[in-house]
């Protein structure tokens, strides 16, 4: 019990400071925005970037489900932070290497961006493909739904099956704008014989490992392809 009111009092402590920091943060913007500071602004926007993903971070090892791809939120922030201040209060020789700096930084998040889905993709047909060897039917007990503004409404099915004397409930978390299952629908899926849990349905992987190779290899190419194209014209 007296745990239980510890974490209580810790988690309304941490709750307040945020949402005093929320606050500070929107009035730092507006006055910033107010007084002629607005390169100081952009420091402030990325602190939320910074703060943000920290907490996604933490989150994620603590979920064991962490993805380094979300690295690149405190680094955005941490960018934005030391260029803000860099161009309100350096020189003006410090102010035109940054502004040099900021392409190569752009093409490198890219970059970045790009080899993070290509690993992704190499996972999910290759790595993935050797683990889950066990071809099983499921049955759709659930179908989760998720609204995006942007994305409109997307699809997640809940499946069910039997595996050595167990029931299990499986659910891989990835959602899609089609969804062509219902509750009480059979599927035929592939399961990790030892983790029942690591699974894939063989369409789904083979669209998602294309559109990942794809995507990952315009991020990765078209940082190559500018500097080349520089490195060409010097």
């Amino acid at each position: 019990m007296e745990n239980n009111t510890n974490n209580s009092k810790g988690g309304l402590i941490i709750g307040i400071i945020f949402i005093l920091w929320f606050i500070a943060s929107i009035g730092g913007l507006i006055y910033c925005n107010s007084n002629g500071l607005e390169a100081l602004s952009v420091g402030i926007f990325g602190q939320y970037f910074l703060i943000f993903g920290i907490f996604i971070i933490a989150s994620e090892i603590k979920k064991k489900k962490f993805n380094p791809i979300i690295l690149l939120f405190p680094l955005i922030g941490i960018g934005a932070i030391a260029g803000a201040l860099v161009y309100q209060f350096g020189n003006e020789e410090q102010v035109e290497r940054m502004i040099n700096l900021l392409p190569c930084s752009i093409l490198l998040i890219f970059f970045l961006i790009g080899v993070r889905v290509l690993v992704y993709a190499f996972h999910i047909s290759i790595l993935k493909r050797q683990r889950c060897t066990y071809s099983i039917d499921a049955v759709c007990i659930d179908i989760k739904t998720r609204f995006r503004h942007k994305e409109g409404r997307s699809y997640c099915p809940v499946y069910m099956i039997e595996y050595q004397g167990k029931v299990i409930e499986l659910c891989d978390e990835l959602y899609s704008n089609t969804n062509k299952l219902k509750p009480g629908d059979t599927k035929r899926i592939i399961i990790n014989p030892n983790d029942p849990q690591d699974f894939y349905e063989p369409g789904q992987t083979l669209v998602l490992s294309i559109f990942s190779l794809v995507f990952g290899l315009i991020f990765t190419g078209t940082p190559i392809l500018f500097i080349y194209m520089f490195l060409q014209n010097m």
